[in-house]
């Protein structure tokens, strides 16, 4: 069953990135991670990530209704960009850019 994301298309968020405000497609991005009070948001495209200073709790609390999921206690990942999913021996999930995630299975 395929999920329709169309709706990220039009949503944007706004974030302050170093005294700067910029508002940010959703569907470009492809996952946030956070250490302690920094988070960084990485993008499907070739941007370059950005850090800013907003818990991960916030952002989940956001953008969940979009399809964003808390991969683990550090990083949010946008479904729409996820190709596999191992949940065996080492869980991880696998996006489109091959890039892994370590998941928490509880």
């Amino acid at each position: 069953m395929k999920k329709d994301y169309s709706c990220q298309n039009d949503i944007k968020i706004t974030v302050k990135e170093n005294g700067k405000i910029r508002q940010i497609n959703i569907g470009a991005i492809s996952y946030i991670k956070c250490d302690s009070y920094v988070s960084t948001i990485h993008f499907i495209d070739a941007d370059k990530p950005i850090s800013i200073t907003k818990l991960l709790k916030r952002f989940e609390i956001e953008l969940s209704e979009f399809g964003f999921i808390r991969a683990n206690r550090s990083c949010l990942v946008n479904a729409k960009y996820i190709k596999n999913i191992e949940i065996y021996k080492n869980p991880k999930l696998t996006l489109v850019s091959d890039e892994n995630i370590n998941i928490s299975i509880r």
